[in-house]
């Protein structure tokens, strides 16, 4: 009905107007997207938080711990790996312990999450990506 319609395009303009993080990007955001797209990425297994392990994967050939829950095995243990690593709820052994088992190549940590991890390789204002040693 046209009611309808007309409530789905209130609904659409509200969220575009309000600049929702779940129509849009920041820059920051795809700042990382964009180098994690460059070639030496390509097929690497990246570490981030939830909310980049969903956008990755469509902008870039670099694989997620954590992705979208339909097409990640074990998606609820990985989303709680991955919520404890940022969290700093693991320690440098448990840590060390999740690179080597999933054989991890990459963490992209969100500004204002401070890991311990050193050795940045590239930084913007909203991300930092360090590579795990092997």
């Amino acid at each position: 009905s046209t009611l309808t319609i007309l409530l789905i395009l209130v609904g659409a303009l509200g969220a575009v107007s309000a600049g929702s993080e779940d129509i849009f990007i920041s820059s920051a955001e795809h700042g990382a997207l964009t180098k994690l797209n460059e070639k030496e990425f390509d097929n690497a297994l990246v570490l981030t938080d939830v909310r980049m392990g969903t956008l990755l994967p469509a902008y870039a050939d670099a694989r997620v711990l954590n992705g979208h829950p339909y097409e990640t095995t074990d998606a609820e243990e990985m989303e709680v790996l991955v919520e404890k690593f940022f969290s700093n709820e693991m320690d440098q052994e448990a840590k060390q312990s999740l690179y080597d088992k999933y054989r991890i190549d990459y963490i992209l940590v969100p500004s204002g999450i401070e890991l311990g991890l050193e050795d940045v390789i590239w930084e913007n204002d909203g991300f930092a990506l360090y590579k795990v040693d092997e």
